[in-house]
């Protein structure tokens, strides 16, 4: 975990937290599950109301938070590639792996890089880095 991502993580906790509140506060209301139901499945009203604020919650969390890099450490280089450690990255959504990389920084065994992402809009198996863009220093 990116020590300076803390505020990414614990929004994304409390936001996910506050939608349980927010479903139970539904469901718990009689009045508001009837006004907005279904005839033949008035219990549909709730599982209508937790797609919408999933959705709404990733949407909010994307705007505020996502970037198209992240930082990982070199394990190999080999001639114009690179095998690229990289831990799980919320704001970017990349999974920990090793990846396999462009490396046209010359980057060398030990350093720590930024990575450029490959470009999609919806990735549920999570964002692959393709290119160095930088070493850090």
């Amino acid at each position: 975990m990116y020590y300076t991502d803390f505020n990414a993580y614990r929004d994304f906790f409390l936001m996910y937290v506050a939608v349980g509140i927010f479903l139970v506060l539904i469901n718990n209301n009689s009045n508001f599950v009837m006004a907005f139901s279904f005839q033949i499945l008035p219990s549909l009203t709730v599982l209508i109301f937790t797609v919408l604020a999933v959705i709404a919650v990733f949407l909010i969390f994307r705007i505020r938070y996502y970037r198209n890099f992240t930082f990982g450490t070199v394990l190999e280089d080999i001639n114009n590639t690179a095998y690229v450690k990289v831990e799980y990255d919320i704001r970017s959504n990349v999974k920990p792996n090793i990846y396999i990389v462009k490396n046209n920084v010359n980057a060398k065994e030990g350093d720590y890089v930024k990575l450029i992402l490959e470009k999609k809009l919806m990735n549920i198996n999570g964002n692959k880095p393709v290119n160095i863009m930088e070493i850090i220093k």
